[in-house]
């Protein structure tokens, strides 16, 4: 969550309400209901859990003696007077227990204009000037990695001592916790603001354009991001904790990412689960290369074409309400809703529901299974539940088993981004599951060859566990940006690069290398980028230092 302001909202905010210079648990309250990004998927409305609430509010609190209640009641008595909220409820998915939903912030229009223009995106080296705490009013300075405060750090990794990872779980945090969020996120923001503005522009709905600017501010002033399991084992996945590119809306994250290439296991949930079930019907389908979704959105629609994109977000949703769980009863109730409720008639849906059935059967009788690790998940029932715990029924434990058989797959990609990153310049910048954002520096036969080992390594694994899927590639591009115009009071110099044109500046971003976070140096370039260079190949600077002219930039010699 966004914690940095300007001088002048802070000032403006504390003169408004003067409760909030005096009460620091309301002054945070406030600062929540500004920039927190936690909302409901349905109502795109905030949502404050109990226990979010008390971390960001009174984490030296003990939970039992944290009165959330009577907080927003004072806020609203003292300052927000249209505040409303519902509720205690638990039916939000990922709400951390019991958790109540904002109707009205309560906010005027002055304070909400004020506080939109606080979400103004500035990515670059100025973006601190003149910005405090909200919450101390002391002066905020830039958290790329090396500045994240060690606290942050031994708490993540406390985390993960907690968690007791799975060595292929461990592989992939250690991966990960080693990229630098500052120096592959600040500058693909600085570089695809005006695509990311285009993004956000097609949303229609304003609360939901409103989240994504407070996830889009606070990657700014934070953009590392730390995967961590789910609290007490209740799934193998690795999660993105708090506000990252991850959560932005599909359609803003790859304008987010553009420049970079995405890659995701083909219809993995449906093969994974065909192939646990032993469901012939599916895994025929499978064997014969045809496309699930065509094949339900002809029967639905009677149409023998790719399914438009807002249907087939439905067909995806249903399927991965097969695979996880999702009740029969819930799942009717969905598609009706939708109109789509002849979906359940189409013969894979009928075999997986049978099948499903079935093996949700044998996991009660065993009292629990194991993943793809053999690691044994056991049944807890709601009368053995504490009041913190949550139960976990047979569903929930196949749902978990599945996943753990999607991690195993996807996995490899990180032992090919070990081995072979360095040599064909490449490395994964972002996991999600099922898939991965990833850095191609290099571009023609060198990208090839390391698409080509990604997907082996990945078929190969697959077909180890008798899962029909593969690896897919999608190329996120970029849109033409004007130049940005030169500052004479700098010493910049434009050099061209793979991307296009960029504007460099040491000031910035003066190490802007994706993979190695070395020098500029170590980027590769094509030959006729290169004056002077006779060459096939792409190659670094550093390759080919003697044979080029002299280039200067910004004090760094190339």
């Amino acid at each position: 969550m966004k914690r940095s302001v300007s001088i002048e909202f802070r000032k403006f905010c504390l003169a408004k309400h003067l409760v909030l210079r005096t009460s620091k648990k309301l002054r945070r309250l406030f600062l929540y209901l500004c920039f927190s990004s936690f909302s409901d998927e349905d109502t795109s409305q905030l949502v404050i859990p109990f226990r979010v609430l008390h971390k960001e509010i009174a984490p030296d609190e003990r939970e039992r003696d944290f009165n959330a209640t009577k907080l927003l009641v004072e806020l609203r008595d003292q300052a927000l007077p249209l505040l409303a909220w519902t509720d205690w409820s638990r039916t939000g998915r990922g709400w951390h227990g019991m958790a109540r939903r904002i109707l009205n912030d309560g906010f005027d229009a002055e304070t909400r204009e004020r506080r939109d223009a606080e979400l103004v995106l500035r990515p670059d080296a100025n973006r601190f000037v003149g910005m405090v705490d909200f919450d101390t009013g002391e002066g905020f300075r830039s958290h790329r990695r090396d500045k994240l405060t060690p606290e942050a750090w031994a708490k993540h990794r406390a985390l993960l001592d907690v968690a007791a990872l799975h060595p292929t779980q461990a592989k992939l945090v250690d991966y990960l916790d080693a990229l630098d969020g500052g120096r592959l996120f600040l500058p693909r923001l600085l570089q695809n603001k005006d695509q990311i503005e285009a993004a956000i522009a097609t949303i229609e709905k304003p609360k939901v354009v409103n989240i994504q600017r407070r996830i889009l501010a606070a990657i700014q002033e934070q953009p590392q991001v730390f995967y961590r399991p789910s609290p007490g084992g209740r799934t193998c996945r690795l999660n993105a904790c708090g506000d990252t590119v991850i959560h932005l809306k599909k359609n803003v994250r790859k304008a987010f990412c553009a420049g970079w290439t995405e890659c995701d296991l083909r219809s993995s949930q449906f093969a994974i689960l065909a192939a646990t079930l032993d469901a012939p019907v599916s895994k025929a389908l499978i064997a014969r290369g045809e496309s699930l979704w065509r094949s339900l959105y002809l029967h639905t629609h009677h149409a023998e074409s790719n399914p438009p994109d807002a249907i087939k977000k439905i067909l995806k949703e249903a399927v991965y309400s097969v695979a996880y769980g999702k009740t029969a009863a819930n799942l009717r109730r969905f598609l009706r809703r939708h109109d789509l409720g002849r979906l359940l008639d189409h013969p894979v849906f009928q075999e997986l529901l049978q099948l499903r059935t079935e093996w949700f059967a044998r996991i009660d009788a065993a009292g629990g299974a194991e993943d793809v690790w053999g690691t044994w998940h056991a049944i807890r029932p709601q009368r053995e539940c504490s009041r913190d715990q949550r139960p976990r029924l047979a569903r929930h434990i196949a749902a978990t088993v599945i996943q753990s058989w999607e991690m195993e797959i996807i996995a490899p990609i990180f032992d090919v981004a070990r081995t072979h990153g360095g040599t064909y310049q490449f490395g994964i910048v972002l996991f999600q599951h099922d898939g991965a954002t990833i850095s191609f520096r290099a571009r023609g036969k060198r990208k090839e060859k390391a698409m080509s080992l990604l997907r082996e390594a990945v078929d190969a694994r697959a077909r180890e566990l008798g899962v029909h899927t593969s690896l897919e590639f999608e190329d996120l591009e970029t849109t033409p940006v004007p130049a940005a115009p030169h500052r004479e009071e700098r010493d910049e110099a434009t050099i061209p690069s793979p991307e296009g044109d960029l504007q460099l500046d040491e000031f910035l971003y003066p190490m802007d290398c994706d993979i190695c976070g070395e020098a500029t140096a170590h980027k590769l370039w094509s030959p006729d980028e290169l004056p002077g260079y006779e060459g096939d190949d792409l190659v670094t600077v550093a390759e080919i230092r003697p044979a080029l002219p002299r280039v200067e930039q910004g004090g760094l010699s190339l």
